[in-house]
């Protein structure tokens, strides 16, 4: 039933999404009516919404079941997300003993992954279960679910974004035929010499993966360009605009988001809106805004509603 804001009563529940006049959600479905979620509605001059009795929705044990299945579906996930960290890293360490890429096995162990991976606050939660020792395994795996989920919600077809989400399984494959020394170095600095040779994995992985006839050409030039950023600053070549494909400038806003919050960029982990925020501010012309702007609306948006502790109590 529809109400207007000054009728609510606490034993209601909001029936539908209560957004804003720009199309943000500034209350989910689901979430209880209180005096201050009243106030809010009125701040944003929302002037009735659909919602329903409280007692109507479920009882006290429905909701615990509600719980457990919640809780089941995100240990499930995690779950996944580390057997599949696993498989990249037998699969990276295939690379270093000579082997080629097979698209066949990767297609077949990663798509599945990639396809489940559809929920926004599972983003928020992707460094929690990597540390500097490990992150060079988790990273192309991360960046290519977040990838994925950009390329999804800007509504490109399946293909498309499975296509983003294996260019960045595959950015780094590069390395594999380098030092490891170099790439799993984590609290040394690297010499100038060693950073030039970290520059050259764009075009060794795309050495890689050149000839293979079941990757898509943009997923090759992404795997090659993942580091180009549009004002020309970024490496092998140094690409601007539109010299760089779409999928390239998805894979370069999920790499470097993943990076800053997971503590590699700048040696600490940061939260993931402080990262967006600089992202927008500090590197502004860098990154594609569209690509950027579509992850900071998803992230944002699974945090209404919640409850949290500031940093002064």
């Amino acid at each position: 039933m529809n109400v207007l804001v000054q009728d609510l009563k606490a034993s209601f529940v909001v029936k539908e999404d209560v957004c804003s006049q720009d199309g943000h959600i500034i209350m989910p479905k689901g979430m209880k009516i209180t005096k201050y979620r009243i106030q809010v509605l009125r701040a944003f001059l929302i002037k009735e919404i659909r919602v329903q009795e409280r007692t109507s929705l479920s009882n006290p044990e429905e909701e615990i079941n509600g719980l457990y299945e919640s809780v089941e579906k995100y240990n499930t996930f995690v779950d996944q997300y580390k057997k599949t960290i696993e498989e990249y890293k037998k699969i990276f360490q295939g690379w270093q003993a000579g082997m080629m890429v097979d698209m066949i096995d990767i297609r077949k162990r990663f798509i599945p992954f990639f396809k489940d991976f559809s929920t926004s606050s599972h983003i928020l939660n992707l460094c929690r279960y990597q540390s500097k020792e490990n992150y060079f395994y988790y990273h192309p795996v991360a960046v290519g679910l977040i990838a994925a989920f950009i390329g999804r919600k800007k509504n490109v077809k399946q293909e498309e974004w499975v296509d983003i989400a294996l260019s960045g399984l595959l950015m780094d494959c590069g390395f594999s035929r380098m030092n490891e020394h170099l790439f799993l170095k984590s609290n040394e600095v690297l010499s100038e010499t060693e950073k030039r040779m970290i520059k050259a994995h764009p075009s060794k992985s795309y050495q890689m993966v050149r000839h293979l006839r079941l990757l898509t050409e943009g997923s090759k030039l992404a795997v090659l360009q993942h580091h180009e950023h549009l004002d020309g600053s970024g490496y092998p070549l140094g690409l601007t605009g539109n010299q760089v494909h779409p999928y390239s400038k998805i894979l370069a806003v999920a790499d470097t988001f993943y990076a800053m919050v997971s503590g590699k960029a700048h040696g600490e982990k940061k939260i993931p809106f402080t990262v967006l925020e600089e992202m927008r501010k500090k590197t502004f012309g860098k990154y594609d805004f569209e690509y950027l702007t579509i992850l900071m609306k998803e992230i944002s948006s699974t945090v209404i509603g919640r409850r949290i502790l500031l940093n002064n109590n």
